[in-house]
């Protein structure tokens, strides 16, 4: 690891566990709740025709947390990310799927990567005793009443 006092550099980028626990964030508390596509012409899928500008509905939790889709999907496993690939295409999105994908995932990706690498080297963090995660809809989810964290500096 680099100084833990240096600037966060590109080398901290390179933390291969740190990027499945993002990943398995992302897929376990997804920051949005969806993806939304119309189809263009009336369309069959399964034997069910969806007429031409029919709005579909992708709910992120919904597939996220699919047991059809994901081994133990309630459980919060960051080793299935370690070949790097999920076992259906399109299961996993937390920043959309296909050509109207975010075009800045990249980028909070590099930014995730790079804040928390710089303070889990420097702090232990714990939630406030007692804290109980609820989920606010709004256009992105969020905790109802705050992420009540406690830092405290590690020694070197």
């Amino acid at each position: 690891m680099p100084d833990p006092d240096s600037i966060a550099c590109i080398e901290q980028t390179k933390l291969p566990y740190l990027n499945m626990v993002l990943k398995e964030t992302l897929r376990y508390h997804s920051t949005g709740f969806g993806t939304f596509r119309t189809c263009a012409v009336d369309t069959t899928v399964c034997g069910t025709t969806l007429p031409a500008n029919t709005t579909l509905a992708l709910w992120n939790p919904a597939v996220h947390r699919d047991p059809t889709l994901w081994e133990n999907a309630d459980d919060f496993d960051p080793e299935r990310w370690q070949h790097g690939q999920t076992k259906i295409k399109g299961s996993y999105f937390p920043f959309s799927s296909g050509p109207r994908n975010c075009i800045g995932q990249g980028l909070a990706m590099l930014e995730m990567t790079l804040a928390i690498a710089t303070i889990i080297r420097r702090y232990d963090l714990s939630l406030e005793p007692g804290f109980t995660m609820e989920i606010l809809p709004s256009f992105t989810l969020r905790p109802k009443n705050g992420l009540p964290i406690r830092l405290s500096r590690r020694s070197s």
